[in-house]
């Protein structure tokens, strides 16, 4: 099992804890099979796939030039972000089966994906380092990686907001529909429906406006 996928939160947890984990872990695989693909490039060359499936195949060069540029270029962004949309759709759509408040529960997801965020981050940087330095990191400097995780972590919050909000606010239980009219009688003149009702309401608002 990877970093990425054995990310964990510490205590205290929520009881949906251990399916939101699962469910982030899973959401995550692709992301980290990308990430070992690129770490072995030195020595088995690169043989993988962008997220809509555009190839990506370096064989008998170093990582220096177009393959850096590939690798630090929104390679590994759309996974990270499409593994936070697939997480929170699953949580909230969990919490609306078992008629819970997500709220909590997506706060958890939320903060779990801020782990794997980060974790993602360094990963990369340590890849590069090891792939720059071939097989010696500490032979070149790492890449300062804090900007693109701040970026990414705001990302993902958007996206919470537009999950948590999507199809509209309820109506709250004081907001009750207004009761349906018990009878409503009509008087049919040469086929025209007259209502009672209205007729009624139209002729004491006259009589109303004589007598003043």
């Amino acid at each position: 099992m990877s970093r990425l996928t054995a990310i964990e939160l510490p205590e205290p947890r929520t009881r949906l804890y251990p399916l939101i984990q699962q469910r982030v872990a899973g959401a995550a695989r692709p992301l980290d099979e990308r990430l070992q693909a690129w770490r072995m490039m030195n020595a088995q060359g690169l043989r993988t796939t962008k997220f809509h499936g555009e190839p990506v195949s370096y064989q008998g060069v170093t990582f220096d030039g177009t393959p850096r540029v590939v690798f630090w270029g929104d390679f590994f962004e759309p996974f990270m972000y499409e593994a936070a949309r697939q997480s929170l759709e699953s949580i909230i759509e969990l919490c609306h089966e078992r008629q819970l408040d997500p709220g909590e529960y997506v706060s958890e997801a939320t903060s779990l994906l801020d782990v794997l965020i980060t974790q993602a981050y360094e990963d990369m940087a340590r890849t590069d380092q090891v792939l720059r330095g071939h097989g010696y990191p500490n032979s070149v400097g790492r890449m300062t990686v804090t900007n693109k995780v701040e970026a990414m972590k705001k990302r993902v919050a958007d996206l919470v907001v537009a999950l948590t909000h999507r199809g509209g606010a309820k109506p709250s239980a004081s907001e009750k529909p207004s009761a349906p009219e018990i009878l409503q009688l009509k008087l049919t003149f040469w086929g025209m429906s007259v209502g009672l009702k209205a007729l009624w309401r139209r002729w004491f608002s006259r009589w109303f406006k004589r007598v003043r």
